[in-house]
């Protein structure tokens, strides 16, 4: 599938010790969206606004159609809004918690 073509690339890119643009994220991000793969999209978005995995790259910040954090965001709220129902039953709240905790780390507040 597309998704773990672009998650080759991507694990490629870092045993080369090759720098992973946002560019590369955002397709990769993108690619596990359309194959409904949730986690893996969670997953990249966390590592991509995460300062110890990825640093803090720049992400286009654009809201809209097909955008990188639109996306990112909702993969979150899909894999978090799954994972709760399979542990509690359907309980929404961490759901919006989650999503909020990601918007926040996206935010760098200087002091």
């Amino acid at each position: 599938s597309s998704a773990d073509a672009a998650g080759v690339v991507l694990n490629l890119l870092r045993r080369m010790n090759l720098d992973v643009r946002p560019d590369h994220y955002a397709s990769a991000i993108r690619a596990a969206c359309h194959d409904g793969r949730w986690k893996m999209a969670s997953d990249l978005f966390s590592d991509q606004v995460d300062p110890d995995s990825a640093g803090l790259v720049p992400i286009d910040s654009t809201l809209g159609y097909d955008s990188t954090v639109e996306l990112g965001l909702y993969a979150i709220a899909r894999q978090s809004e799954i994972e709760s129902q399979e542990s509690t039953g359907g309980s929404s709240i961490p759901v919006a918690n989650r999503v909020f905790d990601a918007a926040l780390s996206m935010s760098i507040i200087s002091p």
